[in-house]
């Protein structure tokens, strides 16, 4: 490719992701109805706008690095030169001073969002935290995942019912991302690159704006991470221990009554687990191993659920959610319609909303 298409592309990209990202962060209002296309009956409720607004804004700094790079090459490589550097000890001190920095300034001048599964999460926390169960409107709930809002009830057992609280810990959960990021990052490519990773982790805009979110990526993005951690033993892959492979399905069970959605994972392993060794029986091996890992952490949670709720699963909104983003009105958000007769949110009920949420998800 010559270096005038080349010179075209970049400031065409980088000139619409800085233009979106600028808008998204400093006039968010401007693009709001044209959102709307993508919602059929024109609805787009608060939190999807939020999320949008997330996304979007992150592509500000993208756009900026893309549109400027010619100019960003000499401070850039000086900058590496810098960072490079420092020895492995200023270096961790240096990221893990920068990420809190960062994240407090966004804690102290963003206010906490209690809107859709955040304001959920906040309650469900707070009724565990008193009742000492997991209840929704006084009855025994598997809704959501149980991770985050037994978590956050912790949190709220120590603190009071204070979301500001719930969002102070997430500093602290932001900075474990960043250094688990940077720890992952340097056992797949060394120390240059995952320097300039956790760099580019501890200013990234949508990094800070998570902080003051109640949010269940807070807990589950450490666990998932750890996991991966865990198991790119990239030296010696070959060798990756039966207790490592095990313990990486405790991170990946725990994961799961978070983000229940991470259960099939196990799956993308078992081709990382035969290329890492080239023996079937070894990769059988270590998939026995971190399933088993994740039936430890799992099951207990799925029989108390079948037992509290009529369902054995990690959670009962599986079905509603399916159905939600595959009737004939699904766009950006809730974009509730007449045909659902029941109340989704119902507590008496999951189960059998589960199960017709499914049917109709796949009808």
């Amino acid at each position: 490719m010559s270096s005038g298409i080349t010179r075209i592309l970049r400031v065409l990209i980088g000139g619409g992701a800085t233009i979106a990202g600028g808008v998204a962060l400093f006039s968010f209002g401007a693009i709001v109805d044209r959102l709307r296309v993508f919602s059929p009956d024109g609805i787009i409720d608060p939190y999807m706008l939020l999320e949008a607004r997330i996304v979007l804004a992150g592509l500000l700094p993208v756009g900026l690095v893309i549109l400027l790079w010619s100019f960003l090459k000499p401070p850039l490589a000086s900058v590496d030169s810098r960072l490079q550097a420092l020895s492995p000890g200023q270096w961790l001190w240096s990221l893990i001073i920068a990420s809190l920095l960062f994240r407090l300034i966004a804690f102290l001048t963003i206010p906490v969002h209690l809107i859709i599964d955040y304001e959920a999460y906040d309650e469900l926390a707070w009724t565990w935290a008193q009742q000492g169960d997991y209840l929704n409107a006084g009855q025994l709930t598997g809704y959501w995942p149980p991770g985050y809002p037994w978590f956050l009830s912790r949190v709220y057992l120590l603190f009071g019912h204070s979301p500001v609280a719930g969002a102070a810990v997430n500093i602290l959960l932001s900075l474990v991302i960043v250094l688990l990021t940077y720890f992952l990052a340097r056992r797949l490519f060394g120390e240059k690159v995952s320097r300039w990773t956790g760099l580019i982790m501890a200013l990234f805009p949508s990094q800070l704006l998570f902080v003051n979110l109640l949010a269940s990526e807070m807990v589950f993005v450490p666990l998932f991470l750890g996991a991966l951690l865990l198991l790119a033993n990239h030296r010696s892959p070959e060798r990756l221990e039966g207790t490592t492979v095990f313990a990486a399905g405790l991170f990946l069970g725990l994961a799961a009554l978070c983000r229940a959605l991470v259960q099939p994972f196990w799956v993308v392993l078992v081709p990382y687990f035969y290329l890492s060794a080239h023996r079937w029986t070894r990769a059988a091996r270590n998939t026995f191993l971190l399933v088993l890992g994740m039936a430890v952490v799992i099951t207990p949670w799925i029989l108390r659920n079948e037992e509290a709720v009529d369902r054995a699963a990690i959670s009962t909104n599986g079905g509603i959610n399916l159905m939600i983003g595959n009737h004939a009105l699904s766009g950006m958000g809730w974009n509730e319609v007449d045909t659902v007769e029941f109340n989704t949110n119902d507590p008496s009920r999951e189960a059998w909303i589960d199960s017709v949420g499914f049917t109709r998800g796949r009808d």
